[in-house]
């Protein structure tokens, strides 16, 4: 399991002489999808409750970082606002 296929190099070649290997490389072979194929497997297809919550609680938290990140967008374009209309009134009071 890799996400390089390292059949050709050298040191990988000579250790698997004369032995029947199998090997998963590229995007298969890389460790989230590797495991996850491992999981459903092992669970006859369905993905066990703590490997699924955690991925749950992670797009939550990813939804609730994104939602974050445009309330401060927000804030600071109000601040710029408020700030213009403070300037106004004092321009307007001269």
């Amino acid at each position: 399991m890799n996400e390089q296929d390292l059949a050709d190099h050298p040191l990988v070649e000579s250790t698997w002489q004369g032995r029947q290997v199998q090997t998963i490389a590229g995007n298969e072979g890389s460790y989230e999808s590797f495991f996850t194929t491992l999981y459903e497997h092992l669970s006859k297809g369905r993905m066990p409750g703590n490997y699924q919550f955690m991925r749950d609680i992670h797009m939550q938290l990813q939804a609730i970082r994104d939602d974050l990140k445009q309330l401060l967008v927000m804030r600071d374009d109000i601040t710029s606002l408020r700030k213009e209309i403070l300037r106004s009134k004092l321009t307007e009071g001269k």
